[in-house]
């Protein structure tokens, strides 16, 4: 593969046009259409406005050796993921799910935990049941009390009306 075919395929990885991707590095389509077709060389310049503006590995993009992408560590995923999904409409999803996250107690997040992995691999389940650690539904059960106490406590008293919703005696003495 040619340096103009891997500039091609960082384009068409990003799905983006000749014209969005020479605006994002300051110059015209046809200076990438003559990068890509091999009319132009691909400068060191160039290299490094590409390798840091789509977080290319510059050894891979000048000579083919290693991988496309740079690896990243998960604090500079997570930044970058945060970005993208909260600049987007506030009543999106992607903002509900992690104000809903935001308010999760520890026990909740090891309930998530344990459902994660058995989503991820389908042996969470008997990857739990083999530790000392509660299984999925033992969390679940534990989980959906500790919710049906908190409702109740919010609830008004059983106790204080009747049936037909008079005040109890005891109340009325």
């Amino acid at each position: 593969m040619t340096c103009g075919e891997r500039v091609k395929e960082v384009r068409t990885s990003h799905g983006l046009t000749l014209d969005k991707f020479g605006e994002k590095l300051g110059v015209t389509k046809q200076t990438i259409s003559r990068i890509e077709n091999g009319i132009n060389n691909l400068t060191d310049q160039m290299a490094k406005s590409i390798s840091r503006e789509f977080g290319v590995n510059y050894e891979w993009l000048t000579t083919g050796k290693g991988d496309m992408l740079e690896p990243k560590d998960m604090e500079t995923e997570l930044t970058e993921w945060a970005g993208t999904a909260f600049s987007g409409d506030s009543a999106s999803f992607k903002k509900r799910f992690v104000n809903m996250m935001m308010r999760l107690t520890d026990h909740e997040w090891e309930l998530l935990e344990k459902k994660l992995l058995e989503l991820a691999d389908g042996e969470g389940i008997a990857r739990a049941q083999t530790s000392d650690e509660p299984t999925v539904e033992e969390l679940e059960a534990e989980y959906k009390k500790s919710r049906s106490k908190a409702a109740r406590r919010t609830e008004p008293s059983a106790s204080s009306t009747t049936g037909d919703g008079d005040m109890d005696a005891a109340a009325n003495e």
